[in-house]
């Protein structure tokens, strides 16, 4: 027997998974329009400069 479930608990699971397809979304966007520091818009989301700045990473030890 399949355990009843409420539909709140429907609502939140998929809400999290919405989530989380938001920010692959996101993530992937940053890696494909990456940009300088500098000239980063201040208004992107955090998902965006936080992608951006593990990319800068990653260039920075390509460096070395």
């Amino acid at each position: 027997m399949r355990p009843q479930s409420s539909s709140t608990e429907t609502v939140l699971h998929t809400e999290g998974l919405v989530d989380l397809i938001e920010e692959i979304r996101l993530r992937t966007w940053a890696r494909q329009n990456y940009t300088e520091p500098k000239n980063r818009v201040a208004s992107w989301p955090n998902i965006v400069h936080d992608e951006m700045e593990r990319r800068d990473l990653e260039l920075e030890r390509q460096a070395v």
